[in-house]
């Protein structure tokens, strides 16, 4: 079978990133090409950085070394990588932090904190929010920071369900100061084994990893505050409080924890108010159509609404923004909502 290195970038994208493939169908030709070029590129230096290509962490410690120095070598992806670096202009220091934030892989992992949770969040998928912005043309600033806390939240969706595939490879990324300093071993070895104190740590932390952001704003429009509501299992302090700092950077909800004008907008869609707050920016920025239904293949919810099943809401909507009535285009029910 055929590494993700000698695959082009479009079949290593359909291979291995099947909901991005079909939201790349989504982007003009050009835009296309260069995130399915992005893709590979980060699918292959992850494949280093786990051994899954020969000499792979040694190719990648060498790929950095010619990044930091602009120089090159017989190695053909650090060539192609550096000519798309340099085509696209995109910061050789971003790349270089992806690739430290993969160079942390090679040895037992055992995170400290949650600072150290969280760089290394944005060193593996951050960055490449921020690259994919390149790819998209977008340099708005406040964007970018959308697209980099996009990349974290990503990053630890993808840790909370792969705790016991990591401990296979001796990683822990949950902290210690959430699990104590228990080793990846002592993870696989109580796995399975009824509830004990461990397990009910890694519970809860998992818990903590997955982000309320949502729930606590929908309980703020309806005028219930979080912290003090009779939950039947009530989250960690930890957690509604990482909640209300996202809820109020987006600026959703007041220091007081009121909800703005600007939270009862993102109220209306039932997405994460991460990517709520990024329709609402689509919407501003004038590529909401093509951001909506890649949305909405992501979130995997229905990325079609037909107009027959619902002409009144789409008159309703569409006439007063953005389509004739009787036009017979396709659209997500993200942007209906609009």
């Amino acid at each position: 079978m055929p590494t993700n290195e000698e695959l082009t970038p479009k079949l290593s994208l359909a291979k291995n990133g099947k909901s991005f493939d079909w939201a790349g169908r989504l982007l003009n030709n050009e835009i296309g090409r260069d995130a399915a070029q992005l893709y590979s590129f980060c699918r292959i230096l992850d494949d280093m950085a786990d051994g899954d290509i020969p000499n792979g962490p040694q190719r990648l410690l060498a790929v950095r070394f010619g990044l930091s120095n602009r120089s090159t070598s017989e190695d053909l992806i650090l060539m192609e990588l550096t000519n798309f670096i340099v085509r696209k202009k995109i910061p050789f220091e971003i790349i270089i932090e992806m690739i430290d934030g993969l160079l942390q892989d090679q040895n037992i992992v055992a995170v400290k904190d949650e600072d150290e949770l969280l760089q290394y969040c944005y060193r593996v998928a951050g960055t490449v929010g921020l690259m994919m912005s390149q790819m998209l043309g977008c340099t708005d600033k406040n964007a970018l920071l959308h697209a980099i806390d996009l990349g974290i939240a990503m990053q630890l969706t993808n840790i909370a369900r792969d705790i016991l595939e990591d401990a296979h490879m001796g990683r822990r990324y949950l902290p210690a100061s959430w699990v104590g300093d228990i080793s990846p071993n002592k993870i696989l070895s109580i796995s399975g084994n009824g509830a004990c104190q461990e397990q009910e740590k890694i519970s809860t932390a998992v818990k903590q990893l997955i982000d309320l952001s949502e729930i606590y704003l929908n309980l703020c429009a309806i005028e219930k505050n979080p912290i003090s509501l009779c939950w039947l299992d009530k989250p960690s302090v930890e957690s509604l409080d990482r909640a209300f700092s996202t809820l109020h950077a987006l600026g959703a909800l007041s220091s007081n924890s009121l909800i703005t004008e600007k939270g009862r907008e993102i109220c209306k869609f039932p997405v994460n108010p991460k990517l709520g707050m990024a329709l609402l920016l689509a919407k501003d920025l004038g590529c909401l159509p093509a951001f909506s239904l890649a949305l909405a293949l992501i979130e995997d919810r229905s990325p079609i609404i037909h107009k027959e099943f619902n002409q009144q809401i789409v008159d309703s909507f569409l006439s007063k923004t953005f389509a004739e009535k009787n036009s017979n285009e396709l659209d997500s029910d993200l942007r209906l909502l609009l």
